[in-house]
């Protein structure tokens, strides 16, 4: 999942990708002012979601086949 969100963005931390330290109080009130990272942050949150639910299916879905396959036994 982070070697497919690093391909798409080129990093995965908020500081490379947003340019802003979220940690600092300053960078949080550069960040508040500043609507185009905040559309582009929405951006990155919305496709690690997305990756996420990708892989919980699969997971599921692993975990259906060998459940499956150990009540045929």
């Amino acid at each position: 999942m982070f070697n497919s969100f690093q391909a798409a963005f080129g990093d995965i931390y908020c500081p490379a990708l947003s340019g802003y330290d979220l940690r600092l109080k300053e960078d949080r009130k550069k960040f508040a002012r500043d609507p185009e990272r905040r559309k582009k942050c929405a951006s990155y949150v919305r496709e690690a979601a997305k990756l996420s639910a990708g892989m919980i299916a699969k997971l599921k879905k692993a975990g259906q086949s060998s459940l499956s396959s150990n009540s045929e036994q």
